[in-house]
């Protein structure tokens, strides 16, 4: 079973608010969804609320028309505060939460 998956420029998560009765994956093709199913708890715990939030950016990085990367990387910029953890980070992740927001 694997909690996250990334297949064919779409984001694949293992439904957490439904375990341990049922076994449901969602997928993911835009940072909203990426987002709300962090708000929601469907992704829970540290590292993988981490690599979801990753791959959330990646999603809306996709939407990006642009051949220079001058260009590109303001407009990463956008999706930090859409994706931001449901809850203050812990201090063993602090660093990576800094790494994030520097970005």
């Amino acid at each position: 079973m694997k909690a996250i998956e990334w297949r064919n420029n779409r984001l694949i998560i293992l439904d957490q608010t439904l375990l341990p009765l049922e076994e449901k994956y969602l997928e993911l093709n835009d940072y909203h969804a990426v987002a709300e199913a962090i708000k929601t708890l469907r992704v829970r715990g540290a590292p993988s609320i981490g690599v979801a939030a990753a791959y959330g950016i990646a999603l809306g990085a996709l939407s990006i028309e642009t051949r220079y990367c001058s260009e590109f990387l303001p407009f990463t910029s956008r999706y930090q505060p859409r994706l931001p953890p449901p809850a203050p980070p812990p201090k063993t992740c602090s660093w990576q939460w800094n790494a994030w927001t520097m970005w």
